[in-house]
């Protein structure tokens, strides 16, 4: 007999282009290093969470809680595809995120995670005239 195929519908909109920039920037792996997590933590990294949380925001133009579970959960296959990370819903409850903003909050690893991440972004040319200032993007995120 013929089998039936499983048809898998989800927006994608912008996520697959976010997802990938943030990539490119090293974002999970900074967000992971600068941000350890206790050894409980289980599901997806802090650097992955954040990073899929961050393309939420920035797809949506919502930053409320609330709206992330439902949201990944409508786009469980386009997430795990894009990143190769096993995406789950449970990945991103009110709970989950709270946590996640508990140590996004610490100002000295912060300061740390924004200056490397800026390293892998933003690169100055002190060459020009006196109050001049050129930024181009740093060749880790130029297209590969």
């Amino acid at each position: 007999m013929h089998e039936i195929p499983t048809i898998i519908t989800e927006r994608v909109d912008d996520i697959p282009l976010l997802l990938e920039q943030m990539q490119r920037m090293d974002q999970p792996t900074l967000f992971d290093h600068h941000f350890p997590t206790h050894g409980n933590w289980t599901g997806l990294s802090l650097g992955w969470v954040s990073t899929i949380w961050l393309s939420s925001i920035l797809s949506r133009g919502d930053h409320r809680l609330v709206h992330v579970e439902p949201w990944v959960a409508t786009r469980l296959w386009t997430l795990g595809v894009t990143t190769g990370q096993a995406v789950m819903r449970g990945d991103f409850t009110d709970d989950r995120l709270e946590i996640v903003l508990r140590h996004l909050s610490d100002d000295t690893r912060w300061a740390a995670f924004e200056a490397a991440l800026n390293q892998h972004t933003v690169r100055s040319m002190t060459s020009l005239p006196h109050g001049c200032m050129s930024i181009v993007p740093a060749p880790a995120c130029t297209p590969r």
